[in-house]
């Protein structure tokens, strides 16, 4: 893996982590433009949120589903 991408990877959990810490457990997310998903789904997984995923693009929901799939999520993805 290239340092860069180690980087990019560490500042992504980095910032995850931090909005995760300041999110209420069980209340209802919008993650509008959710792009990879990964707040949704642990907003789900972690703090036992009821969430929706939400992009314009088809690519990011189908990656988004996949990830709730993986994950054992059930997460509302539009």
């Amino acid at each position: 893996m290239s340092n860069l991408l180690t980087k990019v990877i560490v500042l992504n959990s980095q910032r995850l982590d931090s909005l995760l810490s300041i999110l209420p457990h069980g209340v209802s997310l919008a993650d509008i433009g959710s792009d990879h998903g990964f707040l949704a789904v642990e907003a789900v997984r972690q703090r036992g949120c009821r969430a929706v995923a939400s992009d314009i693009a088809e690519g990011p929901l189908r990656q988004t589903q996949r990830l709730a799939a993986r994950s054992g999520v059930v997460l509302d993805v539009r």
